[in-house]
């Protein structure tokens, strides 16, 4: 076999392919491995966030009222002959009906900051959040129930966030210029559905009037701060000091400014950018059953906590990201680096046995292990650099032993360098990477094509 791999040039092809396949295996373990400390970075940041606040969805206010209305009941009665008789009785019942704000304004001052668990770090903050809008009268009588019927002294407000540990003091609301405290909790299940972690609190309402209120939360939070639009017309502006967010959802901001010193935002969303009406009973949100047995049953609020919209705090590097790109260009690199090994055999007549292409090839496939070590701590850049240096020293050094060729490793050198640097150049760009890719690819296929055109294949 040895023999052969010497001399015949399909042979040496052979096996260099099956060494080239045979690195695929190690290759799976880095894979395996950056994954691995993705989710040891996830778990960091969870920690970080159990006990801080998680991501903020911001749901105020739903103004809901008690009223009378009369149903059917029916009732089954069976006589002594066993006889089933269906019963049909008009009976009073109590429902409720939920309206949204006619405006909705939201102001939002956020102060962000970085935790850190071990090497592991998370965008947190502290917020400081001015809610105030109106409810109309006239929303009030849209649904076609006599007002009469309505029981305005047991209304009550509710507000909803994600995660109700990010309140850090008591918050009141002054609604119709009356202070009122907000607990925990809200009486209806259709809001309890929509708001999982909710506040509420009874208010007497006073008949042919808007209503005013204003609120004041300050709320801890991590990650992300999202908002529901449940205004006729909602109003956010959004400031911090944060200098690289990412604005989400199903709206962006009618304006924004970013610098050094943070951002600020602004967004407007009215009524008919979402699909729910502003005015809505029970009867009118859909009940959905939780399987075929009915075993549960409760209010689709899917719905009622769509049309999100935001800003997520990222931070500014994701090294794991990059290390998983680059990983996919592995293959490249032992592909090239036989190639030139091989092509050194063929054309300057050095002959190099396969467990040096495996050295070789190894060494390259550890290059990928130093970068996703090294850019835990010191960042990808340079951990990039770091780890391509030392993959070129050790590589060039040993190539200079097998070659026995200074000008030859100085070649080699040359051409490895180049691959870095040009893998360093993809990573950053992201619209033209795989332009720029395929066609450095296509030349270093036409270079090759090029140098190879006088061998003799069939030469043994």
């Amino acid at each position: 076999m040895i023999e052969k791999f010497k001399n015949g040039v399909s042979i040496r092809l052979i096996v260099i392919a099956v060494l080239t396949l045979m690195l695929l295996i190690p290759l799976g373990f880095i894979k395996s491995l950056v994954k691995e400390r993705q989710n040891l970075q996830r778990q960091s940041v969870a920690d970080i966030t159990s006990k801080w606040s998680s991501d903020q969805l911001i749901k105020a206010l739903i103004l809901t009222i008690p009223y009378k209305k009369t149903e059917y009941k029916y009732t089954s009665v069976k006589d002594s002959s066993g006889n089933i008789t269906q019963n049909k009785e008009l009976v009073e019942v109590m429902s409720y009906a939920h309206f949204l704000p006619n405006t909705l304004n939201i102001k939002v001052d956020l102060n962000t900051s970085i935790r850190y668990r071990s090497i592991y770090e998370a965008s947190v903050y502290e917020s400081i959040i001015d809610i105030d809008g109106d409810f109309l009268y006239e929303d009030i009588l849209s649904l076609g129930i006599d007002e009469n019927d309505f029981f305005f002294d047991k209304a009550f407000v509710s507000l909803g966030v994600k995660d109700s540990r990010g309140i850090k003091e008591r918050a009141y609301l002054n609604f119709d210029n009356k202070i009122y405290s907000l607990n925990s909790g809200v009486k209806s299940s259709n809001i309890s559905s929509i708001y999982e972690n909710s506040f509420s609190t009874n208010i007497k309402l006073a008949k042919n009037k808007n209503y005013k209120f204003d609120l004041k939360l300050h709320l801890n939070g991590s990650s992300s701060m999202y908002f529901l639009p449940y205004g006729k017309v909602t109003n956010v502006i959004l400031e911090s000091s944060w200098n690289n967010p990412s604005f989400n959802g199903d709206f962006l901001p009618n304006s924004r400014v970013i610098n050094e010193d943070g951002f600020k935002a602004n967004y407007k969303v009215i009524d008919i950018n979402r699909d729910y009406p502003q005015s809505i009973t029970n009867d009118q949100i859909r009940l959905w059953q939780f399987n075929k047995n009915n075993q549960y049953r409760g209010y689709d609020s899917k719905p009622y906590i769509s049309s999100s919209f935001g800003v997520d705090f990222k931070l500014a590097v994701d090294h794991y990201t990059k290390a998983d790109r680059s990983i996919k260009y592995a293959i490249l690199f032992v592909v090239l680096t036989f190639l030139i090994f091989f092509l050194t055999e063929i054309l300057n007549k050095r002959r190099i046995h396969p467990f040096q292409y495996i050295l070789s090839g190894l060494s390259l496939i550890l290059f990928f292990v130093l970068l996703i070590s090294f850019s835990e701590h010191i960042g990808f850049n340079n951990a990039y650099i770091i780890a391509a240096l030392a993959t070129i020293f050790a590589l060039g050094s040993y190539v200079r032993s097998v070659l026995g060729s200074k000008k030859l490793t100085m070649y080699f050198i040359g051409v490895l360098a180049f691959m870095y640097v040009f893998i360093f150049i993809l990573l950053q760009l992201q619209s033209y990477s795989l332009l720029i890719g395929s066609v450095m690819l296509f030349i270093v296929l036409s270079v090759v094509m090029y140098i190879s055109r006088k061998i003799d294949w069939y030469k043994e």
